[in-house]
């Protein structure tokens, strides 16, 4: 996984998918959850494999008191930053950045639960799941939330990976800009020359904006181009920036295309359970209310 992560979490989302389903927490996937969360107590440990900012460490102080919560590991490869109401909730939780969960540092046989939201499908599933299969108790359990390739947060970005390749492009936005304030600066504003330009990138923003939308507003490009523009003497410093994000999104995104699990993905995963004992319990993919996928459930137990 890609060092953009950290720089990710240290902005506060909750989600490896930033906002793109903001009540995910209070519907749907909540309501997943709340079957294995309400019957913990302080005599469990729970482990959280790429916890993120700990959104469903969150979801466990809801649903259990306070004096009878489990002791959680809440582990991610990534550096996170935890907000204090959850850094500060209880001493049975342990916040650990830094952590592969390809190679847990858990004794075996020591998890009565092991849980994951939009996570381990991120890891060599390989090793990830044999270190499941080692560190579950015997009577314990795993569950996961895995993305789907066709859920409504994969596709559409899947759609602004696509348009972020393509501004990135030798012959895509970002060089247009650049070319629009080359000429600018030799030929002054308003030459036929630096017109051509903005024409040029007018009508390719026209024609992203038109081809879909949705996916060039989330790129923030057209921000980027009117901040450029408008900042004479803070150009090269608003590019790099630009550059930086783009760069960023990109990663994560491509991440994400990956991680995804489609029906290679779920036949390799139910070969990798039975090779390390795990009992399936429930693969099944999970909708909202109006039968959109949002993604997979997996349920394991020791075999």
């Amino acid at each position: 996984m890609s060092n953009y992560w950290s720089q990710y979490w240290r902005q506060g989302h909750l989600t490896s998918f930033g906002d793109d389903i903001k009540d995910n927490y209070e519907g749907t996937l909540k309501n997943v959850w709340s079957d294995v969360f309400s019957v913990l107590n302080k005599d469990d440990k729970v482990i959280d494999i790429a916890t993120g900012n700990g959104a469903l460490v969150g979801l466990i102080y809801d649903a259990v008191r306070q004096d009878n919560l489990p002791y959680i590991d809440a582990i991610d490869l990534a550096k996170i930053q935890i907000k204090d109401s959850l850094q500060n909730k209880s001493e049975q939780t342990h916040f650990i950045g830094g952590i592969n969960c390809e190679q847990l540092p858990f004794t075996d046989d020591s998890a009565n639960l092991i849980i994951s939201q939009f996570g381990i499908e991120y890891s060599n599933l390989t090793k990830s799941f044999a270190e499941v299969a080692r560190v579950l108790a015997a009577t314990g359990q795993a569950q996961f939330i895995c993305h789907h390739t066709d859920s409504i947060i994969v596709k559409p970005n899947l759609a602004i990976l696509r348009m972020s390749l393509g501004l990135q492009s030798k012959s895509g936005g970002v060089t247009i800009v650049k070319q629009l304030l080359s000429e600018l600066k030799k030929t002054g504003k308003g030459s036929p020359k630096s017109e051509s330009v903005r024409n040029k990138l007018n009508k390719y923003m026209e024609k992203l904006l038109k081809t879909d939308e949705n996916s060039f507003m989330a790129t923030n490009f057209h921000l980027f181009v009117k901040a450029v523009l408008q900042n004479s003497s803070k150009q090269g410093e608003i590019i790099h920036g630009f550059e930086q994000e783009l760069k960023g999104s990109i990663a994560r995104l491509t991440d994400l295309a990956n991680a995804a699990i489609g029906k290679v993905k779920q036949r390799k995963i139910t070969a990798l359970c039975k090779k390390n004992q795990l009992t399936i319990e429930d693969f099944s993919v999970v909708v909202d209310d109006k039968n959109n996928i949002l993604a997979w459930k997996i349920l394991l137990t020791k075999a």
